[in-house]
C-alpha cells in the first residue's frame, strides 16, 4: 500500500540529507518494504486504492516538509509500484520487484503489519532527537 511505502520514505527524508541518497535509500526501502508480508487492494478495488492514495497524502502533509527531500522521497517511495503499472513485465526491475513482493496474507493481517511497522519507523524518527546523518558531514569528521 502506498501509505506505508510513503511513511517510510518520509522518515528517510527527515534522517539523510543528500538528496540523491534519499531517492535511491527510499527505491531500496520499497523492496526492503514489499518483502514484509503485507496486503494491497486490486487495482478494481477504487474506493480501497483512493483511501490508500489520500492516506499518503495525509502523511506527506502532517509530517512532510514542502522540499526537494520531501518530494523525492515520496517518489522513490513509490517508482517501483508505478513501473508496474506503467513498464513491460519482462524487464530486470520488474522481475525483481515481483521476487520481492510478499503478498499472501489476510487483508487484515496484512494491513495490520504495515500499520505497526509505519507507526514503529515513525515513532523512530520524530521522537528520538538523533543528527541527521550526512555522508560529507562523515567524510570531513574522518579527515580531523
Amino acid at each position: 500500500m502506498c501509505f506505508a511505502h510513503v511513511g517510510f520514505g518520509l522518515c528517510v527524508a527527515r534522517r539523510v540529507k543528500s538528496l540523491p541518497v534519499v531517492f535511491c535509500g527510499c527505491v531500496a526501502l520499497h523492496f526492503m518494504c514489499d518483502a514484509v508480508p503485507h496486503w494491497n487492494p486490486s487495482l478494481s478495488r477504487i474506493d480501497l486504492n483512493i483511501l490508500d492514495l489520500s492516506l499518503a497524502g495525509l502523511l506527506l502533509g502532517f509530517f512532510g516538509n514542502l522540499d526537494w527531500r520531501t518530494g523525492l522521497a515520496a517518489l522513490g517511495s513509490i517508482l517501483p509500484d508505478i513501473a508496474l503499472l506503467t513498464c513491460p513485465h519482462d524487464l530486470f526491475f520488474m522481475r525483481l520487484h515481483h521476487g520481492f513482493k510478499f503478498e499472501h496474507i489476510s487483508p487484515f493481517w496484512g494491513v495490520l503489519l504495515q500499520v505497526v511497522l509505519l507507526a514503529i519507523a515513525l515513532t523512530w524518527t520524530f521522537h528520538f532527537k538523533r543528527k541527521s546523518f550526512s555522508f560529507a558531514s562523515e567524510l570531513s569528521s574522518e579527515r580531523v
